[in-house]
């Protein structure tokens, strides 16, 4: 029932989908499993909005979620990830954020997850250009922003450099961009905050080493949590080996796209688990390439009553487990 929802292009799904999203933002009661982690931004009034619970920082937070969810429809239509222009990575993206994220407010995961998203997009644009392309250099000054609002993602300068060769010919001076990209939101950053005099420059280094000290609880879940999150690991398990036996037989862009996601899966829970300051909210940037990989399969596979069965569970575990939670 409600993949063939899913799997719809009509315009009214997008409708009852931020409808649904909606409710379900605002009806659940106000539950802070996050880490107030320090931050390095000039914005400081972004550290207040988090920490606040009233009805901005809640429409702020629920605005933010669906804008990441339409980047994530819109790389789909961009470069055709499943196969085809569909709204279901983004509706995936929008459960899967639901069902891990149990606040209902604004966090600093967000806007780092929407630069993420837009230097995902002009990285994978390089795989179109011959030449030297600049873009490599766009894609690592979006990152190293998005590190000023959520500073673990710093370490993705790593993921940065391992993609490069996966999209493009060597070229010395696109790895010699990516550092320099990533530096120019730091170095400008402190520059505001040492013109400006703001006490936050002078402990504007040591904020990076509290990174590796200053300790975020980890996810913590109930038994039903468990059962759903485990059933989660199976669909996707499901999702990656029906990807793996047709990769032969998409588009190379699509091919190496889904490289980079594994990737990015790959950096993203070593910095939940070896960087201490990371917490719960990066399951947030995690749903981005977990809901291309199976939003392939539910789009590409055959169209069975089994894969019906299995969304229509996915769905309704994950609402409920909203609510009972």
């Amino acid at each position: 029932m409600f993949l063939r929802l899913a799997r719809s292009t009509q315009p009214y799904i997008l409708i009852l989908l931020m409808l649904a999203v909606g409710v379900m933002w605002f009806t659940v009661s106000i539950k802070t499993n996050y880490c107030n982690i320090p931050n390095i931004s000039i914005f400081r009034w972004i550290d207040h909005l988090s920490e606040d619970t009233g009805l901005l920082a809640r429409f702020t937070g629920l605005a933010s979620l669906l804008l990441m969810a339409s980047l994530v429809i819109q790389l789909n239509t961009k470069f055709l990830f499943v196969g085809q222009r569909s709204y279901l990575p983004g509706i995936l993206f929008l459960l899967l954020s639901l069902l891990f994220y149990k606040t209902q407010h604004f966090h600093p995961i967000f806007w780092a997850g929407i630069l993420l998203l837009l230097a995902l997009d002009r990285l994978i644009s390089t795989y179109r250009y011959d030449n030297l392309s600049y873009q490599v250099f766009d894609a690592a000054f979006l990152i190293g922003l998005a590190a000023t609002f959520y500073p673990p993602l710093f370490f993705l300068l790593l993921f940065l450099l391992l993609t490069l060769p996966i999209l493009r010919p060597f070229y010395w001076r696109e790895w010699v961009m990516v550092f320099i990209g990533m530096a120019i939101p730091f170095y400008f950053t402190f520059a505001i905050l040492y013109l400006f005099d703001k006490p936050e420059s002078n402990h504007f280094f040591s904020t990076y080493i509290d990174l590796l000290t200053f300790s975020c609880h980890k996810l913590q879940t109930s038994t039903t949590t468990s059962i759903v999150l485990s059933f989660v690991a199976l669909i996707l398990l499901v999702a990656i080996l029906h990807l793996l036996r047709m990769m032969g037989n998409i588009k190379i862009l699509a091919r190496k796209s889904y490289y980079i996601f594994f990737l990015l899966i790959i950096h993203l829970v070593m910095l939940y688990w070896l960087v201490p300051q990371v917490g719960n909210e990066i399951f947030i940037l995690l749903a981005i390439p977990v809901s291309y990989i199976m939003a392939f399969y539910f789009q590409s596979a055959r169209y069975t009553r089994l894969m019906l069965i299995l969304f229509d569970i996915l769905v309704i575990s994950i609402v409920l487990i909203r609510y009972l939670n």
